[in-house]
């Protein structure tokens, strides 16, 4: 047995400024320009996205009412589709 101790940082001892080369553009990472480019996407869907919300406020869907059973569930349809498109996973 050695009376060496390993160096057990030698493979993974780095300096995180060393991680990227200097001429490598994250800005596109920071929350600023996220923030930016989502409120763009959203501004250019504006008229889409309002028309898309009416539609479903249009539906009669707050009831307790029996006969308005199979609007409540077009609505519950509605939106689980939406949250489909948006991304969402395990949507019931």
């Amino acid at each position: 047995m050695s009376d060496r101790t390993p160096d057990t940082n030698a493979d993974t001892d780095h300096n995180a400024d060393t991680d990227h080369p200097a001429d490598t553009d994250h800005s596109a990472d920071r929350p600023a320009d996220k923030t930016a480019e989502l409120e763009a996407y959203l501004g250019g869907r504006r008229e889409e996205r309002l028309d898309r919300l009416k539609d479903f406020l249009r539906i009669p869907s707050i009831s307790t009412l029996p006969e308005r059973a199979d609007d409540v569930r077009r609505a519950a349809d509605w939106l689980a589709a939406e949250l489909r498109d948006a991304g969402i996973e395990h949507v019931e």
